[in-house]
């Protein structure tokens, strides 16, 4: 008999939540090198979420952001209090993002042809 073991992690990464705005907290922020292949490698930044109220309740979303496209993590950033200078060099601490809530925009998108929950845009958790 073939076996497979489907954690109740996994039950809840696999609901699609309906389009809308989602009270999350980041339980984890790292960062790991992209697959790219050559010397071109580039680091990635993962953050993952986990839904914190109704629907969206205990769903683990993850968000990825890579440092040679890094404008779209800014709107999370100043969701999350973070000020970002457009005249001088921003520093950010990542990992302070950890165990802070925010609110964010979910919207159903396709990846390789599979629905997913993708956060599109960013809110301040009131």
């Amino acid at each position: 008999m073939l076996k497979l073991q489907i954690t109740p992690q996994d039950a809840k990464a696999a609901k699609i939540l309906k389009p809308g705005p989602y009270r999350f907290k980041i339980d984890k922020v790292y960062g790991k090198l992209s697959k790219d292949k050559g010397e071109g490698k580039s680091m990635n930044y993962w953050f993952e979420l986990v839904g914190l109220e109704g629907e969206a309740k205990d769903v683990p979303i993850r968000c990825i952001f890579n440092e040679k496209f890094i404008t779209p993590i800014i709107p999370l950033l100043q969701a999350l209090g973070q000020e970002v200078s457009e005249e001088d060099l921003t520093n950010v601490d990542l990992e302070a993002a950890q165990g802070q809530e925010v609110i964010g925009f979910v919207e159903t998108q396709l990846y390789n042809s599979k629905p997913q929950n993708n956060i599109t845009s960013w809110k301040k958790a009131d």
